[in-house]
């Protein structure tokens, strides 16, 4: 969907930037305990990038408190990423 008003007013991207940037876009599930500490070294990358990050972000702390207090639930880890580029 394109929107005619942007938030940011100089920024104004057409339909098929948008289509073709949606097009690129992959996504994988790690739905299993083990599946989301197989992102270790990805998520270590994700997190330099962002100079806020904390040591909550990181996955040595949110997966052990995952299994604290995530109970009998099923963690649930989405990645998204460029499909476009060979580190897939």
């Amino acid at each position: 969907m394109y929107y005619k008003h942007s938030i940011i007013p100089d920024l104004e991207i057409s339909q098929a930037r948008l289509n073709d940037a949606a097009a690129r876009i992959g996504s994988s599930r790690c739905g299993q305990r083990g599946g989301a500490s197989n992102l270790q070294v990805e998520w270590d990358q994700l997190l330099s990038e962002f100079p806020t990050a904390t040591t909550f972000s990181t996955l040595d702390w949110l997966l052990p408190w995952w299994h604290a207090f995530g109970k009998a639930q099923q963690l649930k880890v989405l990645r998204f990423y460029d499909s476009t580029t060979s580190d897939s």
